[in-house]
């Protein structure tokens, strides 16, 4: 059995890498299997150029506002001395650093660790992180509650319907189930989950902090979990997260807009709102490499609900990778000729 678990262990690493950089080509060659290359080639030439550009550079109010909201919520968690603009510059480059790894874990190891190395607070700075995740994915469970009802996709078979229909009456439920109890029992959930995790949080920022800069063991004397997580679940620290989070959403989907009419494309703001949350979930999951061939084929599969064409929603995924490109570029550029914020004497 141990020889199993073994071999088990050591194919796992093989199969994940193989799923990470085979993926993307498989995908986007089913891709091109189905669409029409003469409608492709003739909607890239018939664009709006002014529309796409412009709808590429939306990228950029978006980031800037991801990025307030993480200087936002370390200055609610006691964690920041870095400015707003230093807070803005090292978002942006730990968006480089995340498009080599899968997912987001490059950009939130990155932020943990650099803010961590100037101000010694690993686990708050973990904590913001965790709770900017958190707002995240409820702003998406927020719009896709309310919008579903609202556009009811049309194009979908009527199984794929009835499945789409039940994960929404689990995900109303569940939502309206977790602020119940959260509501109710703010105080004593933090209580609980400050015991359960304590020791293995602090045990991860000791890890974190061999170099000698972190006050780990202060931290565990003063009950900083406990506390922390008291101020996190606080109606101050939440609601700025949510509304940022949604801000965020709204100018991503304004984005889509622009591109949809670039290619003289009319579609319901409301279509976008609902949709790029949802591609937003799936972009974040950790099996391609830089989320190509999921962008695609997620884009194709949640417009094509609302009767888009392939071609269409093809070439607007195309264009936000374009824009996810751009980010990554200035992130990068940021990089190589800014130094890391340094921390007060």
């Amino acid at each position: 059995m141990s020889e199993t678990v073994a071999n088990m262990r050591r194919v796992m690493p093989f199969l994940r890498r193989t799923v990470y950089w085979g993926l993307p080509p498989l995908i986007l060659y089913l891709i091109f299997r189905r669409i029409d290359l003469g409608e492709l080639r003739q909607l890239a030439s018939s664009a709006n150029i002014f529309f796409v550009f412009f709808g590429i550079v939306m990228v950029i109010p978006t980031v800037v506002i991801g990025a307030f909201r993480w200087h936002l919520l370390m200055q609610r968690c006691d964690t920041a001395f870095l400015t707003l603009k230093e807070s803005t510059g090292e978002y942006w480059k730990s968006l480089a650093i995340g498009f080599l790894v899968p997912g987001s874990l490059g950009s939130d190891t990155y932020r943990v660790m650099i803010v961590g190395r100037q101000n010694g607070r690993y686990l708050r700075n973990a904590v913001v992180i965790v709770l900017e995740k958190l707002a995240a994915l409820a702003s998406c469970a927020l719009l896709l509650g309310i919008l579903y009802p609202l556009l009811a996709p049309n194009a979908l078979p009527p199984l794929v319907a009835d499945i789409v229909n039940g994960l929404y009456v689990v995900l109303v439920v569940g939502c309206l189930a977790t602020l119940t109890v959260f509501a109710l029992r703010r105080q004593v959930l933090a209580a609980r989950v400050a015991r359960a995790l304590s020791r293995r949080l602090l045990a991860l920022a000791r890890r974190a902090a061999r170099s000698g800069v972190a006050d780990s063991g202060q931290d565990e004397a003063n009950g900083t979990v406990g506390e922390l997580l008291r101020r996190v679940f606080s109606p101050r620290v939440i609601l700025p997260a949510l509304g940022l989070s949604l801000a965020v959403h709204v100018v991503a989907s304004t984005q889509s807009q622009i591109l949809f009419q670039a290619f003289t494309f009319e579609i319901p703001f409301s279509v976008n709102l609902f949709v790029t949350p949802l591609l937003v979930l799936l972009y974040s999951l950790p099996i391609s490499f830089g989320g190509i061939g999921v962008r695609e084929g997620a884009s194709i599969l949640a417009y094509g609900a609302f009767g888009v064409p392939v071609e269409i929603a093809l070439v607007v995924s195309f264009c936000a990778l374009l824009a996810n490109l751009l980010t990554y570029g200035i992130g990068a550029a940021i990089f190589f000729f800014t130094r890391p914020a340094e921390a007060p004497a």
